[in-house]
Protein backbone atom coordinates (compact mmCIF):
# COMPACT_ATOMS: atom_id res chain seq x y z
CA UNK A 1 0.00 0.00 0.00
CA UNK A 2 2.42 2.58 0.70
CA UNK A 3 4.52 1.80 -1.80
CA UNK A 4 1.61 2.02 -4.45
CA UNK A 5 0.65 5.50 -2.94
CA UNK A 6 4.34 6.51 -3.44
CA UNK A 7 3.55 5.68 -7.07
CA UNK A 8 1.12 7.63 -7.01
CA UNK A 9 2.59 10.83 -5.12
CA UNK A 10 5.26 10.85 -7.89
CA UNK A 11 3.26 10.48 -11.11
CA UNK A 12 1.30 13.66 -9.39
CA UNK A 13 4.27 15.66 -8.75
CA UNK A 14 5.36 15.04 -11.89
CA UNK A 15 2.21 16.41 -13.62
CA UNK A 16 2.28 19.17 -11.53
CA UNK A 17 5.80 19.94 -12.63
CA UNK A 18 4.89 19.12 -16.60
CA UNK A 19 1.82 22.03 -15.88
CA UNK A 20 4.13 24.35 -14.26
CA UNK A 21 6.77 24.28 -16.77
CA UNK A 22 4.12 24.40 -19.96
CA UNK A 23 2.43 27.39 -18.36
CA UNK A 24 5.69 28.68 -17.91
CA UNK A 25 6.25 28.44 -21.63
CA UNK A 26 2.94 29.30 -22.60
CA UNK A 27 3.14 32.90 -20.82
CA UNK A 28 6.52 33.82 -23.22
CA UNK A 29 4.27 32.61 -26.18
CA UNK A 30 2.04 35.00 -25.04
CA UNK A 31 4.91 37.82 -24.11
CA UNK A 32 6.37 37.73 -27.43
CA UNK A 33 2.96 38.67 -28.85
CA UNK A 34 3.27 34.80 -30.89
CA UNK A 35 -1.05 34.90 -31.05
CA UNK A 36 -0.82 37.84 -32.58
CA UNK A 37 1.92 36.99 -34.99
CA UNK A 38 -0.65 34.14 -35.87
CA UNK A 39 -3.27 35.99 -36.86
CA UNK A 40 -1.04 38.54 -39.13
CA UNK A 41 0.25 35.03 -40.84
CA UNK A 42 -3.41 34.02 -41.12
CA UNK A 43 -3.85 37.27 -43.06
CA UNK A 44 -0.99 36.53 -45.46
CA UNK A 45 -1.80 33.22 -46.29
CA UNK A 46 -5.64 34.20 -47.00
CA UNK A 47 -4.29 36.45 -49.29
CA UNK A 48 -2.22 34.01 -51.23
CA UNK A 49 -4.88 32.10 -51.35
CA UNK A 50 -7.14 34.93 -52.79
CA UNK A 51 -4.47 35.00 -55.45
CA UNK A 52 -4.26 31.90 -56.10
CA UNK A 53 -8.00 31.61 -56.63
CA UNK A 54 -8.30 34.82 -58.86
CA UNK A 55 -5.38 33.75 -61.06
CA UNK A 56 -5.94 30.01 -61.31
CA UNK A 57 -9.82 29.83 -61.16
CA UNK A 58 -11.39 33.41 -62.30
CA UNK A 59 -15.29 33.33 -61.64
CA UNK A 60 -15.02 30.88 -59.09
CA UNK A 61 -13.42 32.08 -56.13
CA UNK A 62 -15.76 34.01 -54.40
CA UNK A 63 -17.78 30.61 -53.27
CA UNK A 64 -16.35 27.22 -53.06
CA UNK A 65 -13.17 28.27 -52.77
CA UNK A 66 -13.29 30.91 -50.33
CA UNK A 67 -15.14 28.15 -48.28
CA UNK A 68 -12.40 25.70 -48.67
CA UNK A 69 -9.97 28.31 -47.57
CA UNK A 70 -11.96 29.33 -44.59
CA UNK A 71 -11.85 25.56 -43.33
CA UNK A 72 -8.07 25.66 -43.73
CA UNK A 73 -7.37 29.15 -42.07
CA UNK A 74 -8.98 28.39 -39.22
CA UNK A 75 -7.34 30.82 -36.39
CA UNK A 76 -7.89 29.02 -33.56
CA UNK A 77 -6.45 25.57 -34.51
CA UNK A 78 -3.83 27.53 -36.38
CA UNK A 79 -3.17 29.05 -33.30
CA UNK A 80 -2.99 26.04 -30.61
CA UNK A 81 -0.76 24.40 -33.31
CA UNK A 82 1.90 27.10 -33.17
CA UNK A 83 2.13 27.37 -29.18
CA UNK A 84 2.25 23.53 -29.01
CA UNK A 85 4.75 23.43 -30.83
CA UNK A 86 7.16 26.34 -29.47
CA UNK A 87 6.32 25.44 -25.98
CA UNK A 88 7.23 21.83 -26.86
CA UNK A 89 10.64 23.14 -28.07
CA UNK A 90 11.79 25.19 -24.77
CA UNK A 91 12.98 24.09 -22.04
CA UNK A 92 11.74 25.69 -18.49
CA UNK A 93 15.23 27.23 -17.60
CA UNK A 94 15.77 29.06 -21.47
CA UNK A 95 12.01 30.30 -20.99
CA UNK A 96 12.94 31.46 -17.58
CA UNK A 97 16.26 33.23 -18.99
CA UNK A 98 13.92 34.60 -22.21
CA UNK A 99 10.98 35.88 -20.09
CA UNK A 100 13.67 38.08 -18.44
CA UNK A 101 14.48 39.74 -21.12
CA UNK A 102 11.41 40.02 -23.22
CA UNK A 103 9.22 41.49 -19.81
CA UNK A 104 12.02 43.95 -19.54
CA UNK A 105 11.36 47.50 -21.16
CA UNK A 106 13.46 46.87 -23.64
CA UNK A 107 12.15 43.18 -24.64
CA UNK A 108 8.16 45.30 -24.50
CA UNK A 109 9.07 47.12 -26.88
CA UNK A 110 11.33 45.03 -29.51
CA UNK A 111 7.90 42.76 -29.24
CA UNK A 112 5.63 45.69 -30.05
CA UNK A 113 7.51 47.13 -33.07
CA UNK A 114 8.35 43.43 -34.32
CA UNK A 115 4.17 43.25 -34.50
CA UNK A 116 3.22 46.73 -35.79
CA UNK A 117 6.11 46.19 -38.77
CA UNK A 118 4.29 42.84 -39.31
CA UNK A 119 1.01 44.27 -39.43
CA UNK A 120 2.40 47.20 -41.40
CA UNK A 121 3.51 45.10 -44.21
CA UNK A 122 0.06 43.31 -45.00
CA UNK A 123 -0.16 46.71 -46.94
CA UNK A 124 1.34 46.46 -50.15
CA UNK A 125 2.35 50.17 -50.05
CA UNK A 126 4.03 50.05 -46.75
CA UNK A 127 5.75 46.76 -48.10
CA UNK A 128 7.37 48.73 -51.75
CA UNK A 129 7.94 51.73 -50.24
CA UNK A 130 9.98 49.92 -47.33
CA UNK A 131 11.66 47.68 -50.27
CA UNK A 132 12.88 50.90 -51.48
CA UNK A 133 13.62 52.55 -48.00
CA UNK A 134 15.91 49.05 -46.91
CA UNK A 135 18.19 49.26 -50.92
CA UNK A 136 18.90 52.79 -50.04
CA UNK A 137 19.82 52.07 -46.76
CA UNK A 138 22.02 49.17 -48.04
CA UNK A 139 23.95 51.58 -50.37
CA UNK A 140 24.60 54.00 -47.25
CA UNK A 141 25.46 51.15 -45.43
CA UNK A 142 25.13 52.77 -41.99
CA UNK A 143 25.49 51.58 -38.43
CA UNK A 144 21.52 50.92 -38.20
CA UNK A 145 21.54 48.40 -41.21
CA UNK A 146 24.75 46.97 -40.09
CA UNK A 147 22.96 45.68 -36.68
CA UNK A 148 19.80 44.43 -38.49
CA UNK A 149 22.63 42.60 -40.97
CA UNK A 150 24.64 40.98 -37.56
CA UNK A 151 21.11 40.41 -36.16
CA UNK A 152 20.41 38.03 -39.48
CA UNK A 153 24.23 36.54 -39.34
CA UNK A 154 23.50 36.04 -36.09
CA UNK A 155 19.86 34.35 -36.09
CA UNK A 156 20.92 32.48 -39.84
CA UNK A 157 17.58 34.16 -40.94
CA UNK A 158 17.99 33.76 -44.36
CA UNK A 159 19.12 30.27 -44.82
CA UNK A 160 16.14 29.09 -42.38
CA UNK A 161 13.33 30.94 -44.00
CA UNK A 162 14.62 29.97 -46.97
CA UNK A 163 14.32 26.24 -45.95
CA UNK A 164 10.62 26.64 -44.85
CA UNK A 165 9.72 28.62 -48.02
CA UNK A 166 10.89 25.69 -49.84
CA UNK A 167 9.52 23.14 -47.57
CA UNK A 168 5.87 24.77 -47.78
CA UNK A 169 6.43 24.92 -51.65
CA UNK A 170 7.07 21.13 -51.42
CA UNK A 171 3.76 20.57 -49.43
CA UNK A 172 1.62 22.64 -51.11
CA UNK A 173 2.91 20.30 -54.92
CA UNK A 174 2.41 16.85 -52.45
CA UNK A 175 -1.31 18.17 -52.05
CA UNK A 176 -1.85 18.95 -55.85
CA UNK A 177 -0.21 15.58 -56.25
CA UNK A 178 -2.77 13.83 -53.58
CA UNK A 179 -5.72 15.73 -54.95
CA UNK A 180 -4.68 14.21 -58.20
CA UNK A 181 -3.79 17.78 -59.97
CA UNK A 182 -0.43 15.93 -61.41
CA UNK A 183 -0.07 12.99 -63.44
CA UNK A 184 0.74 10.08 -62.10
CA UNK A 185 3.88 9.47 -63.22
CA UNK A 186 5.30 12.77 -61.68
CA UNK A 187 6.64 11.51 -58.42
CA UNK A 188 8.25 12.82 -55.25
CA UNK A 189 11.60 13.31 -57.15
CA UNK A 190 10.16 15.60 -60.12
CA UNK A 191 8.60 17.68 -57.63
CA UNK A 192 11.79 18.32 -55.34
CA UNK A 193 13.51 18.84 -58.46
CA UNK A 194 10.50 21.70 -59.44
CA UNK A 195 10.89 23.30 -56.06
CA UNK A 196 14.70 23.23 -55.72
CA UNK A 197 14.88 24.96 -59.27
CA UNK A 198 12.86 27.86 -57.41
CA UNK A 199 15.50 28.21 -54.36
CA UNK A 200 17.39 31.17 -56.18
CA UNK A 201 14.18 33.50 -56.38
CA UNK A 202 13.03 32.27 -53.10
CA UNK A 203 16.67 33.31 -51.42
CA UNK A 204 16.41 36.49 -53.48
CA UNK A 205 12.51 37.56 -52.62
CA UNK A 206 13.24 36.22 -48.55
CA UNK A 207 16.39 38.32 -48.50
CA UNK A 208 15.07 41.43 -49.46
CA UNK A 209 11.44 41.00 -47.35
CA UNK A 210 13.69 39.73 -44.01
CA UNK A 211 15.87 43.53 -44.34
CA UNK A 212 12.95 45.32 -45.45
CA UNK A 213 11.19 43.96 -42.59
CA UNK A 214 13.66 44.18 -39.91
CA UNK A 215 15.16 47.95 -41.11
CA UNK A 216 11.43 48.99 -40.56
CA UNK A 217 10.67 47.40 -37.41
CA UNK A 218 13.69 48.17 -35.87
CA UNK A 219 14.04 51.53 -36.77
CA UNK A 220 12.99 53.58 -33.87
CA UNK A 221 14.87 51.48 -31.14
CA UNK A 222 17.74 52.31 -29.75
CA UNK A 223 20.94 51.23 -30.97
CA UNK A 224 22.06 49.80 -27.38
CA UNK A 225 18.80 48.10 -27.56
CA UNK A 226 19.57 46.29 -30.73
CA UNK A 227 22.80 45.45 -30.21
CA UNK A 228 21.19 43.73 -26.62
CA UNK A 229 18.94 41.54 -29.05
CA UNK A 230 21.99 40.19 -30.70
CA UNK A 231 23.89 39.25 -27.88
CA UNK A 232 20.68 37.94 -26.99
CA UNK A 233 20.67 35.87 -29.81
CA UNK A 234 24.26 34.73 -29.81
CA UNK A 235 23.41 33.16 -26.10
CA UNK A 236 22.22 29.29 -25.92
CA UNK A 237 18.74 30.65 -24.37
CA UNK A 238 18.60 32.83 -27.35
CA UNK A 239 19.83 29.84 -30.09
CA UNK A 240 16.96 28.13 -28.42
CA UNK A 241 14.66 30.59 -28.97
CA UNK A 242 15.26 31.12 -32.52
CA UNK A 243 14.89 27.29 -32.96
CA UNK A 244 11.75 27.04 -31.14
CA UNK A 245 10.13 29.98 -33.61
CA UNK A 246 10.94 28.04 -36.70
CA UNK A 247 9.75 24.76 -34.91
CA UNK A 248 6.41 26.42 -33.87
CA UNK A 249 6.03 28.14 -37.67
CA UNK A 250 7.16 25.54 -40.06
CA UNK A 251 4.27 23.27 -39.45
CA UNK A 252 1.84 25.59 -39.80
CA UNK A 253 3.22 26.70 -43.25
CA UNK A 254 3.70 23.39 -44.39
CA UNK A 255 0.36 21.79 -43.23
CA UNK A 256 -1.60 24.80 -44.84
CA UNK A 257 0.22 24.89 -48.00
CA UNK A 258 -0.62 20.91 -48.36
CA UNK A 259 -4.13 21.78 -47.73
CA UNK A 260 -4.20 24.67 -50.56
CA UNK A 261 -2.76 22.25 -52.52
CA UNK A 262 -5.23 19.53 -51.84
CA UNK A 263 -8.22 22.64 -51.92
CA UNK A 264 -6.59 23.31 -55.53
CA UNK A 265 -6.71 19.87 -57.05
CA UNK A 266 -10.36 19.56 -55.85
CA UNK A 267 -11.10 22.79 -57.52
CA UNK A 268 -9.35 21.81 -60.65
CA UNK A 269 -10.99 18.37 -60.64
CA UNK A 270 -14.77 19.89 -60.42
CA UNK A 271 -13.61 22.39 -62.95
CA UNK A 272 -12.58 19.87 -65.29
CA UNK A 273 -16.26 17.86 -64.39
Amino acid sequence: MIARLAAVFLVLAASVQSVAAQSLQSTLFDVLGMPQMVEIAREEGLATAENLGTDVFPGRSDGEWQRKVSRIYQLNAMTDLVEANFTQALSPEEATSLLQFFTSARGESIVTLELSARRALLDEEIEEASKVAATQMAAEYGQHYQLVEEFIDANNLVDSNVAGALNASLAFYRGLADGGAYPAEMGERAMVAEVWSQEGEIRQNMTEWLYSYLLLAYEPLPTQDLQAYIDLSQTPAGAALNRAMFAAFEPLFSETSYALGRAAAEMMASQEL
